[in-house]
């Protein structure tokens, strides 16, 4: 079977593995090529759409605590009573990420790949969906800050 370049379009490569044997391809050659070919341009386009993994999330909840924690110091209370409700969310947050991480034990059997495709989409979306939360509440919190920082007097700015 031929090797083929990357920018080879579909139709290209059926022709050519049909030439390669005569003109009298098999219809089960062609599905087989097309098929390895959607196969592999769909791992890839699912990796494309969720690209984030529960250790990012996990990685991004720790980031999120940190800057809470740096920002609510005795000597630097910048977030005052607001920094309370950024943790009540980031704790939830932390739930739903734990929930997901519970739901990865009980994986269906691969051999029902209906099931397990199914599964694996909802924890890649759930997944999705969580992270981005994450990153809009370290967006919010960021330019919370930011906003108070520049609200203090002028000698009072720590930074």
């Amino acid at each position: 079977m031929p090797a083929f370049p990357s920018e080879t379009f579909i139709s290209e490569a059926v022709g050519e593995v049909s030439a390669s044997d005569n003109g009298d391809g098999s219809v089960f050659l062609k599905i087989l090529v097309i098929g390895a070919i959607l196969l592999a341009t769909g791992g890839g386009a699912i990796k494309w759409m969720y690209p984030n993994t529960i250790e990012d999330v996990e990685g991004q909840i720790q980031a999120v605590d940190e800057l809470i924690r740096e920002n609510m110091t005795l000597e630097r209370n910048i977030l005052g009573n607001s920094a309370w409700s950024y943790k009540r969310t980031l704790f939830r947050e932390n739930e739903v990420a734990c929930r997901i991480r519970n739901r990865m034990s009980r994986e269906p059997d691969r051999k029902d790949v209906i099931a397990w495709v199914s599964f694996e989409m909802c924890q890649m979306r759930d997944v999705q969906v969580n992270y981005r939360t994450l990153m809009e509440l370290q967006e919010d919190l960021m330019t919370e800050i930011d906003n108070r920082k520049r609200s203090l007097p002028t000698g009072a700015r720590q930074y």
